[in-house]
């Protein structure tokens, strides 16, 4: 398995914070998490766009508010369900059919 990456929605997240409903620079996001209680710096922020450093759900979800995103529809972004089936492809991780 490719450990290269820390998490899988950064780009994702990215995406979004520069297209999405609400465009923000990433100074942004940072003064409107920090609005919402969460202390996460530009470098940060940088740095989980980038996959290079692993997000929380509890940061996802805030960071998915602060761009007016609803979270359930951000986990499903195209780019996180590619890279999501490209893992699938080269492991013998199989999901279980419910």
């Amino acid at each position: 398995m490719n450990n290269k990456f820390k998490n899988l929605c950064g780009g994702c997240l990215r995406s979004l914070r520069l297209s999405g409903p609400v465009r923000v620079t990433q100074e942004q996001l940072v003064q409107r998490l920090f609005n919402m209680g969460f202390n996460i710096d530009r470098t940060a922020i940088s740095r989980i766009e980038n996959q290079q450093r692993p997000v929380t759900d509890i940061e996802f979800v805030a960071i998915c508010v602060a761009l007016g995103v609803d979270h359930s529809k951000a986990i499903a972004h195209r780019d996180i369900m590619l890279y999501f089936n490209r893992l699938l492809e080269t492991t013998e991780l199989k999901v279980a059919e419910t």
